[in-house]
């Protein structure tokens, strides 16, 4: 859900709900919009099964320029949770994601040529490898949102830098020593 302001923050109205999954047994977490060079926005979110449970891939979604209207999410082919998409100066997009249910967690940069519909996987990049250290040192609960108790890494970012490289930063535990670190990823 999304609020406006029209008096420098001192009160907030007109509520837009951009991604209400409700109905189609889905829920819907971690956006981050960023605007398009076309002026539209868009964002991807985290997206869970609430009917029976269980990861989703990544949705994306699209709005206009002033974000009072979205599109309805729509499946991507990313199974992944909190992420931070970035556009390209050539139109291309690239993402920054976090997977933790496979053998190899970490943290992924993926790009796609269709407007973040699609994201080549064949060539996704594994930024940061959390084989063995994916969990900080006590077994986790079962159920949200204690099962995040324990996790120990996440929350990517990334901006495209001037020459059109991709800054990532995110957090991450090592050793018990909880820290932020970057990535600079150059696309061919």
């Amino acid at each position: 859900m999304g609020l406006y302001l029209s008096d420098a923050g001192k009160t907030w109205a007109d509520p837009v709900t951009f991604a209400d999954g409700k109905s189609a047994g889905k829920g819907h977490w971690h956006g981050r919009i960023i605007r398009l060079q076309n002026n539209q926005l868009f964002t991807l979110f985290w997206t869970g099964d609430t009917k029976i449970g269980g990861g989703m891939p990544l949705h994306r979604c699209r709005g206009n320029a002033d974000g009072r209207d979205w599109s309805t999410p729509e499946s991507t082919n990313v199974l992944g949770q909190t992420n931070w998409p970035a556009e390209l100066p050539d139109g291309r997009m690239v993402v920054i994601y976090t997977v933790r249910e496979t053998q190899s967690p970490g943290f992924y940069a993926a790009c796609s040529e269709d407007g973040g519909l699609s994201w080549n996987l064949d060539r996704q990049v594994h930024v940061w490898d959390a084989t063995g250290r994916d969990k900080i040192g006590v077994n986790s609960h079962d159920s949200y949102p204690h099962s995040h108790d324990t996790i120990s890494f996440g929350a990517p970012t990334s901006i495209v830098m001037d020459n059109g490289d991709v800054f990532c930063t995110f957090w991450c535990t090592e050793a018990s020593v909880t820290q932020t670190k970057f990535a600079l990823l150059q696309l061919e």
